[in-house]
């Protein structure tokens, strides 16, 4: 486009070039006292002049600037709509936001392995459960929890679920994180989604919470969710 711009420039400068050679050579001429005063043009048989020749400010008044001046005018107003960057596009995300609520029930804890940190207790935990609203299916999470002395813990893992969302089935795999307290409440996150499937292209995020003790737990859950594509 810079490229056009300067072409239709130049041919620009060329034009104005052109046309201010004319005016000169016109002017030349009425200078040259062998050549007719314009004002002297016989019109019928008769003689229709003035009483003085038209000066060369008469010729820039009267002539060049009326030609020259609407000339530049359009120009520089066909040079700068030339030249104007177009506003630049604004990409509009196809994938649209939805909110997928319901319930969960965790109904088996194995403990895999413990481990002893000071006062804190590590234990590695696999987890049955099943999702029950917006998202349905049974899930497994392999978790790892830590309790402290004053019976709070803090806990992450990943769990995989087999599930059904909007219409949609397939392996859902997704992180989580959370905290408990010591009457055996909890709540959390969970993000990073990942699918397979027809849920290969969901991603999203959200929160949980619930209350349970001796490995059986029952909560909520609420996820912001999206397909890419």
């Amino acid at each position: 486009m810079a490229q056009g711009a300067f072409e239709h420039i130049g041919r620009s400068r060329a034009f104005i070039h052109l046309v201010t050679r004319h005016g000169k050579e016109a002017v030349q001429m009425n200078s040259n006292p062998n050549l007719s005063d314009p004002n002297q043009i016989s019109y019928g048989g008769q003689s229709a002049h003035t009483s003085q020749k038209w000066s060369q400010k008469d010729w820039l008044v009267k002539v060049y600037i009326p030609i020259i001046v609407p000339i530049i005018a359009a120009l520089i107003g066909g040079g700068y709509f030339f030249l104007k960057p177009s506003s630049p596009s604004i990409p509009l995300s196809t994938a649209a936001t939805f909110t997928a609520n319901g319930t969960f029930t965790i109904s088996n804890t194995t403990t895999t392995s413990t481990q002893q940190n000071g006062q804190n207790t590590i234990y590695s935990l696999t987890q049955q459960g099943v999702n029950n609203g917006d998202l349905t299916g049974s899930f497994t999470d392999e978790e790892t929890s830590t309790f402290y002395p004053d019976k709070t813990s803090t806990f992450s893992g990943r769990a995989t679920c087999t599930c059904t969302i909007a219409g949609k089935s397939g392996t859902l795999m997704y992180s989580l994180t959370g905290t408990g307290a010591a009457d055996g409440s909890f709540h959390g996150q969970v993000f990073d989604f990942q699918g397979t499937g027809d849920l290969a292209n969901l991603h999203g995020q959200g929160t949980f919470q619930g209350q349970g003790s001796n490995g059986t737990y029952q909560g909520t859950y609420s996820d912001r969710l999206h397909f890419d594509g």
